[in-house]
């Protein structure tokens, strides 16, 4: 006869939301499991481009509310308080790539429209952005730009940030797939090992992203829950320099950032630009051409003589709403014992989190104090750029 095993939470999904999840609640005492398929972060959190949003790129949407800015006007400094480890869960060993982004305008450009001119008199009274933009004669010669801004935002190498999540609850994280029984009872069956063992949590979490969808309807749910917008995100490789920071050409046209850059390290330690934004967005045309083309009218100082170009495929999922806009805040969606989670965006994971937490304890759910030992090695996903 199998041992059946109670649990107060399991945890399916092993990216930043299910991770942070689990080392909050651990952390109470709940006794939890966490579930990944394939490896930690597979999917969006290792595809992310790690930035700490504190509101600046949204607030050029005209569909982006107050409420959403202030919220992730607070996280930049939330998180701070966990890189320095003032804060549980301590993420002192994650690294951190640039301790601010840069907004900019290329040469010709007019940020100077009475709605961006408002979009940034507002951002500069949340403490988002410096009230003046920065000399242009302060930045290297290629950026030639028109205007320059500096936000406080962090930006993170995402494979440190998984370890340093994982490392604490290790023994917590099985490699493996879960299937919903009768009278509660979910079995777990190791990837490598093939072993199967059932389990009875008291509360199933949800947090796979992409896999949310498919999950919720081995669990029962039928509805359709998420939405997916489907990206191309652009690679640059050669003698490229350190950047991040948001090309906002036409921002007051199309709400967003033309250009998104990241710089990360390949495995040979050479730099990569990681590029997002609008231009990820148009899957459909020959992204090589056009990321030659906006490089050359937005960075026009920049050598791009030993470049090369490649991109990867990448889905942003995310709970389903009624207009198809990105939801504006972290959710939670509760069928019985069952919650269907998303952060939305990676810098929202701890208010996540919290609201889990929450969730949990209105449930009634105690803390039970045990802890299920295994011994797995933590398996992190490897990055597009590497």
């Amino acid at each position: 006869m199998t041992f059946t095993r109670t649990l107060d939470a399991l945890i399916v999904g092993g990216g930043v939301a299910g991770l942070w999840t689990l080392n909050q609640l651990a952390s109470k005492g709940y006794d939890c499991l966490l579930v990944e398929q394939d490896k930690l972060g597979q999917g969006q959190t290792i595809m992310s481009q790690g930035i700490l949003h504190g509101g600046v790129k949204y607030a050029f949407g005209i569909h982006v509310k107050p409420d959403f800015l202030k919220e992730l006007n607070a996280m930049p400094e939330r998180w701070r308080q966990h890189l320095s480890g003032e804060r549980k869960p301590d993420l002192r060993e994650t690294k951190v790539l640039s301790d601010s982004f840069y907004l900019w305008a290329s040469q010709g450009q007019d940020l100077g429209t009475y709605a961006t001119r408002f979009t940034l008199w507002a951002l500069s009274r949340l403490q988002l952005l410096q009230v003046s933009p920065y000399s242009t004669t302060d930045f290297p010669a290629w950026l030639q730009a028109s205007a320059v801004y500096k936000m406080n935002e962090p930006v993170l190498d995402t494979k440190s940030l998984l370890s340093s999540l994982a490392k604490p609850h290790a023994s917590s994280i099985v490699y493996g797939s879960c299937v919903r029984q009768d009278h509660g009872v979910v079995t777990v069956e190791e990837k490598i090992s093939k072993e199967t063992f059932p389990v009875q949590p008291k509360c199933i979490l949800l947090t796979a992203g992409h896999g949310n969808q498919a999950l919720a309807q081995l669990m029962g749910i039928g509805e359709q829950l998420a939405q997916e917008r489907p990206l191309r995100q652009v690679l640059a490789r050669g003698n490229l320099p350190l950047f991040y920071g948001h090309c906002m050409d036409n921002a007051a046209v199309t709400g967003k950032p033309s250009m998104t850059i990241t710089s990360h390290y390949d495995l040979s330690g050479h730099v990569v630009w990681n590029i997002g934004g609008t231009l990820a967005e148009n899957t459909d045309e020959p992204l090589q051409q056009r990321a030659e083309r906006l490089f050359r009218k937005t960075l026009p100082g920049l050598d791009l003589g030993r470049v090369t170009w490649s991109t990867y495929h990448a889905i942003r999922s995310e709970p389903k709403t009624k207009d198809g806009h990105i939801p504006e805040t972290a959710t939670i969606r509760k069928y019985g014992n069952v919650f269907v989670c998303w952060p939305t965006k990676l810098v929202l994971a701890p208010l996540l989190a919290d609201r889990i937490e929450q969730e949990v304890s209105q449930m009634g759910i105690q803390p039970s104090g045990r802890c299920l030992v295994r011994s797995e090695a933590i398996d992190i996903a490897r990055a597009p750029w590497e």
